[in-house]
């Protein structure tokens, strides 16, 4: 993705499949954009996932996504996500915490 200059803003569990042959595949490009040399804003993504500057209205580029592979690794390596929570705002506020 950041070859293409991309930011996916959607990296999650749901968005990443392993095939048979053990290639891993990211879907769901709905909310890519253009990475407008970390300057995107608005706030996008799925809670547990968003990076703290995202929710923090700051602008925000490729880390972003950085940020999501690392909770995606954590959840793969921990068998549970950092920012978990009961409630939609529980995690978005553990996530802004990070």
């Amino acid at each position: 993705i950041s070859t293409l200059k991309l930011i996916h803003r959607d990296l999650k569990l749901e968005n990443v499949i392993v095939s048979a042959n053990r290639d891993v595949r990211v879907l769901d490009f709905g909310l890519a954009t253009d990475s407008l040399d970390g300057h995107a804003t608005g706030i996008c993504g799925s809670p547990g996932y968003i990076a703290p500057e995202i929710l923090r209205g700051f602008g925000y580029g490729i880390p972003s996504d950085v940020f999501a592979v690392g909770v995606i690794l954590y959840a793969l390596l921990s068998g549970a996500l950092p920012f978990n929570g009961k409630t939609v705002e529980e995690k978005l506020r553990k996530n802004a915490k990070a």
